[in-house]
């Protein structure tokens, strides 16, 4: 389970440096796709609560270190949708595609409302989605057309990112 958490933590140092090189200079709007949260997906999905959990915990903490939010906010945002996702693991037929672009999905909407409670918790500090914008539903949008991409590139190394089917 630690080298999992390893790998995955890893993927996404290197995914949120890549979010914040070169995304940042070919995207539209300043929009990117949130390729960490991607990554807790595909680790909570596949290796359950546990996993999430602390994936979304270590990579939330390193991706507060490289950006310019409040420390501990993706910290919290990505262990609570590592639990939730986690919780989902097991119960349902999660495909190769659709079913995980849904979770994107679900997820982005979810982070939009943990950090608007944030935002009422903590104060203006925190920049929170405008629902009404075009920016965060572009963002959405990227985050479901790269969940096939990212799912993909994860599940060419099952065991390294897929603890459960592997480990005995």
């Amino acid at each position: 389970m630690i080298r999992l958490i390893a790998w995955s933590v890893g993927t996404s140092f290197l995914f949120s440096i890549v979010e914040m090189a070169v995304f940042v200079h070919v995207s539209y709007l300043s929009i990117m796709p949130d390729l960490v949260l991607l990554v807790v997906l595909f680790t909570s999905i596949h290796n359950g609560v546990v996993a999430g959990i602390w994936t979304g915990f270590i990579a939330g903490i390193i991706f507060d270190f490289l950006s310019i939010s409040p420390f501990g906010l993706h910290s919290f945002v990505f262990t609570t949708i590592g639990f939730m996702v986690g919780k989902v693991q097991g119960r349902y037929h999660i495909d190769r595609v659709f079913a995980p672009a849904i979770l994107a999905g679900f997820a982005m909407i979810f982070k939009v409302g943990l950090v608007l409670v944030l935002r009422g918790v903590f104060g203006p500090n925190i920049q929170v989605y405008s629902v009404f914008s075009r920016q965060l539903w572009i963002e959405m949008t990227l985050n479901i057309v790269f969940v096939p991409f990212v799912f993909g590139l994860l599940n060419m190394f099952p065991t390294t990112f897929l603890y459960k089917r592997f480990s005995s």
